[in-house]
């Protein structure tokens, strides 16, 4: 009996741009100002350096295990190679619902980031949810990204592929610009304290905090191994370890240009409290040059 075979259509930068794009997002830009407020600038940033360093680790391991077994499906089948059908059973549940959390974060940050942009957005709120507000628009935005996705999926890994190419070179290509602009406009003198210490700010902690949630803040990476069954025949085994760790290295030197940019453009302790739908009076009165 001839054995049905995947099309084998993605490249090495489709591949980057799955495990990429998942990564930056944009919920990031949500919880930026509580990363500044939680540890400062250095803080923050020793906290995603050895992030980024036990991340490298991991993704050096899912990239030996996915090279192994050249199967789409990732820690599922990883399990399954290791510790059998029940634990590949019960492991597939618990990463379906790691992805639905996730979903769910990303699609309120986006649809916040929606209303940011344009504040027609904001309407008066339908109803209420865990103490949370939801409008008409988040639910129209969440919709039509459902929608969107689905019929992405639906028509095959090549147009996905070329969607998820699209979105994150896109995506990267503006945000490298907006961050370099506000670098050339911002000064250091913004970032003091760099390692705050005080009965509000205690930067160990808070790069702690940011260094225990890792994992969360690097998620997508694994997405190159649950496709990895598509790949192109072209492409050595070896370049699919190089693309994981890429991606680690990109996202989390990503994450630190950010911290840099944000905290330099203006007073970061301003910045961590200030809600940003709103002018802040410190980019009039109070920016060093």
């Amino acid at each position: 009996m001839s054995e049905d075979r995947l099309h084998g259509r993605i490249g090495r930068f489709q591949l980057f741009a799955l495990g990429f794009g998942p990564i930056i997002g944009s919920a990031w830009v949500v919880i930026l100002g509580h990363w500044l407020g939680s540890s400062g600038p250095g803080g923050a940033l020793a906290g995603f350096a050895a992030g980024t360093a036990v991340m490298l680790c991991i993704a050096s391991c899912y990239a030996e295990l996915t090279t192994r077994t050249l199967m789409t499906g990732g820690e599922f089948i990883f399990t399954l190679k290791v510790y059998g059908r029940f634990a590949a059973f019960i492991t597939g549940w618990f990463m379906m619902l790691c992805w639905v959390c996730v979903t769910i974060f990303e699609a309120l940050a986006l649809a916040w980031f929606a209303e940011l942009l344009v504040p027609v957005l904001r309407q008066a709120p339908l109803y209420t949810a865990f103490g949370a507000s939801v409008t008409g628009p988040q639910l129209a935005i969440g919709a039509f990204g459902a929608v969107l996705i689905g019929s992405v999926n639906y028509h095959g890994e090549q147009l996905m592929a070329r969607f998820q190419s699209l979105f994150t070179y896109g995506f990267l290509a503006v945000a490298s610009l907006l961050l370099l602009y506000m670098l050339s406009q911002g000064s250091p003198a913004n970032m003091t304290p760099l390692f705050p210490h005080d009965e509000n700010t205690r930067w160990w902690v808070g790069a702690a905090t940011i260094f225990a949630n890792a994992a969360f803040f690097f998620n997508g990476f694994q997405t190159v191994s649950q496709v990895i069954e598509e790949r192109s025949p072209n492409l050595p085994l070896r370049t699919i370890g190089r693309i994981m760790l890429g991606v680690i290295l990109a996202a989390g030197t990503y994450y630190c240009v950010a911290i840099l940019a944000a905290s330099t453009v203006a007073p970061w302790r301003a910045l961590a409290t200030a809600p940003l739908w709103k002018q802040p009076g410190w980019r009039r009165n109070n920016r060093s040059r």
